[in-house]
């Protein structure tokens, strides 16, 4: 009878012991936002990278900035949203509307990593041969000035809601910084392009890279 009576001792600690080990299945949903700076640590930060364009478009009015994707009488050029060099329409305002949908709390990541924000050569370059096509830098390695965001991804006042909304959340930013990547200021164009100008003038879609 004692043997009995210790087995079942031994069984229901064991049962036990397991149970408490095993957290609940709302533990893991528990959206906790950073009550303040100090609460966060880069110790063991789950970070997100994201190209900001590919990310998610929340604002369709900023897609063709500066004229891009657009043909000589202002038209969006058939497939301008899939081809693989040019700008797809994703900004600030559409990560900030993926924070709010909970999409990074559900994946458990408190750290977006997110691709230069700034201001980019406004037309594209080409790589030349057979298979050419226009390249846009919607990836931000064309910066054209560090001072400006970049239209296509949104203003300076969408990326501050972007970061206060990450913050919100429990959600640092990390901002790409591409001082090795400058944009391109050897382009040529043809008689009928407008001249690359800082004054907001449309570019056409006719630049290419000067090649030695």
């Amino acid at each position: 009878m004692n043997k009995i009576i210790s087995v079942l001792l031994c069984v229901v600690m064991i049962t036990t012991a397991v149970i408490c080990a095993v957290p609940s299945a709302t533990a893991y949903n528990q959206k906790t936002p950073l009550e303040n700076a100090s609460d966060f640590s880069w110790d063991n930060a789950s970070v997100y990278f994201l190209l900001t364009d590919r990310f998610q478009n929340g604002n369709t009015s900023n897609d063709h900035s500066y004229g891009r994707a657009l043909d000589a009488s202002g038209q969006p050029i058939s497939g301008w949203n899939t081809s693989p060099g040019t700008f797809h329409g994703g900004d600030f305002a559409g990560i900030t509307q993926k924070i709010n949908e909970g999409y990074f709390n559900d994946l458990g990541v408190n750290a977006i990593w997110i691709s230069a924000p700034y201001e980019q050569i406004h037309g594209y370059v080409t790589p030349g041969g057979s298979n050419d096509f226009a390249h846009y830098s919607y990836h931000g390695y064309y910066v054209l000035d560090y001072t400006e965001t970049d239209a296509n991804f949104g203003t300076k006042e969408e990326f501050r809601t972007m970061v206060d909304t990450a913050h919100k959340n429990g959600i640092r930013v990390i901002m790409d910084v591409v001082m090795n990547h400058a944009g391109y200021n050897t382009l040529k164009c043809s008689s009928t392009t407008s001249v690359p100008s800082r004054t907001g003038t449309r570019l056409s879609p006719t630049f290419t890279r000067l090649r030695a």
